[in-house]
């Protein structure tokens, strides 16, 4: 694909909006309340392996430097691209119950995702790198997106 290609384009946007809308929280999935010099002062929090790192690892263990130059980025972008997705939903504060349709909206996303990611983890953990993984890829992070795009909307409306 050529660098200004609409699905790069539009994947990259919706990866940023994502980053954005987590960035703004708090460990708790709460909003970051302070002025810049406040939040840059707080303390960090101790970073540990995410559940995505610690997949990426595992899958890619074996990999030899052909196969991690092929999908070594695409693999790293769709773990990461689920990591903030999933912190994103369970972020989502909703008691009262106003959000589920954007919650399950999410959820549906995040599954597709799952299951379309399933069809080639197995490959991928041979140590084997083709454009059917490639591919899978795109759509994996489409359908993420998708469901980050709804995780943040359900906290927007059980926060009203």
């Amino acid at each position: 694909m050529k660098a200004g290609h609409p699905m790069i384009t539009m994947k990259r946007l919706g990866i940023f909006a994502a980053v954005v809308a987590l960035a703004a929280c708090g460990s708790d999935g709460e909003p970051v309340v302070g002025s810049a010099e406040q939040i840059a002062a707080a303390p960090a929090e101790p970073a540990g392996p995410t559940p995505g790192d610690l997949e990426f690892e595992r899958i890619t263990g074996s990999w030899s430097d052909e196969v991690f130059e092929r999908c070594g980025r695409g693999l790293r972008e769709v773990l990461g691209t689920r990591d903030l997705v999933t912190g994103a939903l369970d972020g989502v504060r909703d008691p009262q119950g106003k959000a589920t349709a954007e919650i399950e909206d999410a959820r549906y996303w995040l599954e597709l995702g799952d299951e379309e990611f399933s069809r080639v983890r197995p490959k991928l953990e041979e140590g084997i790198c083709d454009p059917e993984a490639t591919v899978a890829f795109d759509q994996v992070v489409q359908y993420y997106i998708k469901a980050g795009t709804a995780a943040v909307q359900a906290g927007q409306v059980a926060g009203t």
